[in-house]
């Protein structure tokens, strides 16, 4: 199982448009004996999200009597997560999944010297032996227009601190979008980001990630979408359903699920301005169970997260990038008592803080362990084994048996 642990500066999960950069982490584990001896081998460098075809979770901290790191972890892998994203500091946490925090994002900014410096204290003491894939920037920046001026100055410091350690093919900086970046989502083809953010600091950005091959995190959220006009907007159209009136024909393209339409519309703005190509990853989705809201219930919730597991997981990608793995996050592990807020900001965990589940699920789908899945994970091991091109350090991809 393979785990990627997201961790935002300071003791407490940051809101959206805070400026503290956030650490990607992911790590490697192994479910045989063979596998283990096979460690030491040397594989091509590659794309970790799409090496380890799985969905993640949100790991969020603010809550009363939480289980410890430790008994967190067991709760991950008991439903089988492929990643886990994490936005705290908290000693137990880092002893546990291995990660760290950053500097502010406007001190990053002004030169390499702050990134210089974290880099050899937080990232090289746990390198390789904990194999680190993504650096963020912040989360949600483009919401907080006092910091859009940073994010991309920030993000290049940090992708130079990389260069002068020769890990920037193996460590990639990006930074996650919320979908209100967009002024235009509707049709899909139709999608733009809005006109004060499109030139200044988003096609910078899309340049950066294109230049760089990185990755383009999107924070989608179906449900609010639906929340706010369920008299037009079909409750099955938002839950992936077989059967929904709500079909939106853009084209020749057809939308009959809300999550494939607010993806593509993202697409549609990137295409827009000339990166269309960059790849993208969900970083947070999933579905409130309680609340002031008639849609946040278990029964809706563990229909989202469900079928949003087989979709993804079955490579079926959208109507603009079919056939196309998009590596996905779901929010969140815990319901969170300690958020502010509604009552439907505290409700949106897989587990209650007590580590009971508010309902059943499993992020694997059971696809991962189909024979077609095991021939296609089995062929990429052996190229990633006997590759020309090697990464320099000893890191094993795959799981050969589940």
């Amino acid at each position: 199982m393979a785990y990627t642990m997201r961790a935002m500066a300071g003791d407490a999960e940051r809101p959206a448009g805070e400026s503290g950069a956030v650490a990607v982490v992911t790590v490697y584990g192994y479910r045989s004996w063979w596998l283990q001896q096979v460690r030491t081998c040397r594989v091509r460098q590659a794309d970790p999200f799409l090496l380890s075809h799985a969905v993640g979770i949100n790991y969020g901290r603010l809550a009363d009597n939480l289980p410890p790191p430790s008994k967190a972890v067991e709760l991950m892998k008991s439903i089988n997560a492929g990643y886990v994203e994490i936005y705290d500091a908290n000693p137990e946490v880092l002893k546990a999944l291995a990660n760290s925090s950053l500097p502010e994002v406007p001190g990053m900014a002004s030169s390499t010297t702050t990134s210089d410096q974290w880099l050899r204290t937080n990232l090289l003491p746990y390198y390789p032996l904990t194999k680190i894939s993504i650096i963020m920037v912040g989360n949600e920046i483009l919401s907080n227009t006092q910091l859009q001026p940073y994010l991309v100055p920030a993000m290049q410091n940090m992708h130079t601190s990389l260069q002068k350690l020769n890990l920037d093919s193996s460590v990639k900086v990006t930074t996650s979008v919320a979908m209100d970046a967009l002024s235009s989502s509707y049709p899909p083809s139709n999608g733009s980001f809005r006109p004060e953010l499109a030139m200044s600091v988003i096609q910078p950005m899309l340049s950066f990630l294109s230049a760089t091959d990185s990755y383009f995190f999107l924070d989608v959220y179906p449900f609010f979408a639906w929340n706010s006009d369920p008299a037009n907007i079909s409750l099955d159209y938002v839950l992936f359903g077989e059967i929904t009136a709500d079909v939106v024909q853009d084209g020749i393209l057809s939308y009959s699920i809300m999550l494939d339409a607010q993806l593509d519309a993202a697409i549609a703005a990137m295409a827009t301005l000339g990166y269309g190509e960059v790849k993208v990853v969900i970083s947070e989705t999933g579905w409130p169970t309680n609340g002031d809201s008639s849609g946040a219930t278990v029964a809706n919730a563990a229909s989202y997260n469900t079928r949003l597991v087989s979709k993804f997981l079955s490579n079926s990608g959208s109507p603009r990038r079919p056939q196309t793995f998009f590596p996905t996050f779901i929010f969140a592990l815990f319901n969170e008592g300690q958020k502010p807020g509604a009552t439907i900001e505290r409700n949106w965990g897989l587990f209650y803080a007590d580590g009971t589940p508010v309902y059943d699920i499993d992020l694997s789908a059971g696809v991962i362990k189909t024979l077609e899945a095991w021939r296609r994970r089995r062929r990429l091991f052996l190229v990633n084994l006997f590759g020309r091109s090697f990464c320099a350090q000893p890191i094993c991809f795959y799981y050969l048996f589940f």
